[in-house]
């Protein structure tokens, strides 16, 4: 089987990991209380309803969408795959350097598969629309913000790219993101019928194992081919469950959690820049929870082994990212004690290797 890459320890014992982007203020108090009462009421030992018709209704009211242009999904993940199935492209054109997992679904259901590669240019990385070559009946993927440089495109921008494109081209937004940064989601603007937004909730409300997201989009062709593809009861009974209670009944509670999230990831994100810039580290402008940074000469694989066996701290090896190579590591933002622990880590470690 090919093999993914993605962060997160499956190993034993105690890590402090910074290789998995998940709100560094944790879960949320209203749905960590959802998940026991889910539990008491044995939710898990009944099926969720086919059509999932309260839940993508508490979905819309929390964005202020429609709910018939919502499709609840297993994650972004699905979401993600779903799109790319549902839509039948000629080509999938991945603006990268990216996510691993949209080329290797392109490769399995024989898709041709292509990268346009953002532009490095000092301490930041640049993506020109304009410049990308076309071919009518694409889709083109965007992770705004990217994962793994951080870079954010301002939705309208997105937008606007997609009104100039030819009907059967299409792009898919993939917001995994957007709640932990600093720009809106292309959600609050008019978007055009070749655009699809896929939305997570794991990673904002930090739970990834609940595995919700969904698909919004205002084509009906595309909603119901997602729709007819989707596996029967996609979305287990207990994220069912407390996502269907959460963003109707504690909503109000639930966007001052992102207003509070996204306040301390901007500060702490520019505390640890300013930190591993004295280390003399190579790091990106990001404005996302997370921060891609350049270690020349230092092996990100090296790097990673030292930093778990002498302090317990995972990050990310970023060389599996197409289009970057061993020098480059990405570090999720934490709280200050461990954003503290990981600068001084790195500072003895790179001075071990240097």
């Amino acid at each position: 089987m090919e093999e993914r890459h993605h962060g997160g320890y499956y190993g034993e014992g105690k890590v402090i990991d910074f290789s998995t982007n998940l709100n560094p203020l944790g879960t949320p108090k209203c749905i960590s209380k959802l998940i026991k009462e889910g539990l008491t009421k044995g939710v898990y030992s009944r099926y969720p309803d086919y059509s999932y018709s309260e839940l993508r209704s508490s979905i819309a009211r929390f964005y202020k969408v429609d709910p018939e242009n919502v499709i609840a999904t297993n994650g972004a993940s699905e979401a993600l795959n779903l799109s790319i199935l549902s839509l039948k492209p000629r080509e999938v054109i991945i603006v990268g350097p990216s996510y691993g997992d949209y080329e290797i679904l392109s490769r399995g259901i024989g898709l041709n598969c292509r990268y346009f590669l953002m532009k490095e240019k000092e301490e930041k990385f640049e993506c020109t629309l304009r410049d990308l070559p076309l071919k009518d009946g694409s889709v083109i993927v965007i992770t705004n913000p990217n994962n793994p440089t951080g870079i954010a495109l301002d939705p309208r921008e997105l937008i606007s790219f997609a009104e100039t494109l030819p009907s059967r081209t299409f792009v898919i937004i993939d917001e995994a993101y957007v709640e932990l940064s600093e720009i809106d989601s292309a959600l609050k603007y008019d978007l055009p019928e070749n655009l699809v937004v896929v939305k997570s909730f794991t990673k904002i409300f930090s739970v990834p194992g609940l595995r919700l997201g969904f698909i919004y989009s205002l084509n009906g062709d595309v909603l119901r081919n997602v729709d007819s593809i989707r596996p029967t009861w996609n979305v287990n009974s207990f994220a069912e469950y407390v996502f269907k209670h959460a963003l109707l009944e504690n909503s109000d509670d639930l966007r001052k959690f992102i207003a509070r999230s996204q306040r301390f990831v901007s500060y702490e994100r520019e505390r640890l820049v300013l930190k591993l810039r004295g280390l003399a580290l190579q790091v990106y402008l990001s404005r996302a929870n997370f921060l891609l940074i350049k270690h020349n000469g230092i092996n990100t694989v090296r790097l990673k082994r030292e930093l778990l066996k002498r302090y317990n701290i995972l990050i990310r090896s970023a060389h599996t990212f197409f289009g970057l190579n061993e020098f480059y590591s990405r570090i999720a933002i934490k709280g200050r004690v461990e954003n503290d622990l990981l600068v001084n880590a790195l500072g003895d470690i790179l001075e071990r290797l240097r």
